[in-house]
């Protein structure tokens, strides 16, 4: 007797994509990395605003990122136009940050809870959101 057909993966199926979301994530963690340096040593070395050193820091992550995503995360897709990709992968950027702004907003604004309480957003929805938007349209051919 057969069994009903399931629509969930099989394990193995799923593998290809979590090496994938992985890769982004050490992307991210990278890119992390360079915006935390970018914003204190500009601080501490230049005296510049902090607001200023932060758009710095993200500007400069947020091209390196898409050179890491664009040469290894989503190689595979590397069809794709690179300067459309390019644009494409910064409105997500920008949507990414909009959206942990969003939570920010939510969590300690309007629900008056610690800022903590939107860590877990912050951390686990977006860059979920970004990985699925960078792969079906930033880097899509």
């Amino acid at each position: 007797m057969r069994r009903p057909s399931t629509d969930l993966p099989a394990p193995a199926a799923l593998f290809p994509l979590l090496l994938q979301y992985a890769r982004f994530g050490v992307v991210g963690l990278g890119a992390t990395l360079i915006h935390v340096l970018v914003y204190a040593g500009l601080i501490e070395l230049l005296s510049l605003a902090p607001l200023v050193a932060n758009t710095a820091g993200f500007a400069l992550a947020v091209n390196l990122s898409f050179f890491g995503h664009r040469g290894w995360t989503f190689r595979d897709q590397r069809g794709a136009d690179a300067r459309r990709s390019f644009r494409r992968f910064w409105v997500v950027a920008l949507l990414g940050f909009a959206l942990n702004t969003l939570f920010v907003w939510l969590v300690t604004g309007l629900l008056g809870l610690g800022y903590a309480w939107a860590i877990p957003l912050l951390a686990g929805v977006t860059p979920l959101a970004t990985f699925a938007l960078s792969k079906l349209w930033a880097f899509n051919g």
